[in-house]
C-alpha cells in the first residue's frame, strides 16, 4: 500500500486511509473530475485536522479553497425539504 502523501502527514498520526482518500478526491478535482467526501463523527476526532489537511493538499495543487461553517442546529435540520 502506497505511504499516505507526505504534505499531509506531518501531524496526523494513524490516518493513512484518510489521507490516501482525501489526497485521491483532491487530484480528482485538480483533474476536472467532481467528488463528495464527507467528514463526520463525535468531537475531538480529528475532523479539523483532515479538513485542514484536505485544505494543503488542494493548496498545493494550485486549486482555490473556500471555507464554511455550520452548527449542530444544521445538522439537525438537514434534509428536512420544507427548509430547502
Amino acid at each position: 500500500m502506497a505511504p499516505a502523501p507526505a504534505i499531509h502527514a506531518v501531524w496526523l498520526l494513524e490516518r493513512d486511509f484518510e489521507l490516501r482518500r482525501i489526497d485521491s478526491c483532491v487530484r480528482a478535482a485538480r483533474d476536472g473530475t467532481g467528488t463528495l467526501l464527507l467528514i463526520e463523527g463525535p468531537a475531538g476526532i480529528g475532523k479539523t485536522g483532515l479538513l485542514a489537511a484536505a485544505r494543503r493538499g488542494a493548496q498545493a495543487r494550485g486549486l482555490a479553497v473556500l471555507a464554511a461553517h455550520g452548527s449542530e442546529l444544521e445538522f439537525a435540520i438537514r434534509g428536512n425539504a420544507d427548509l430547502a
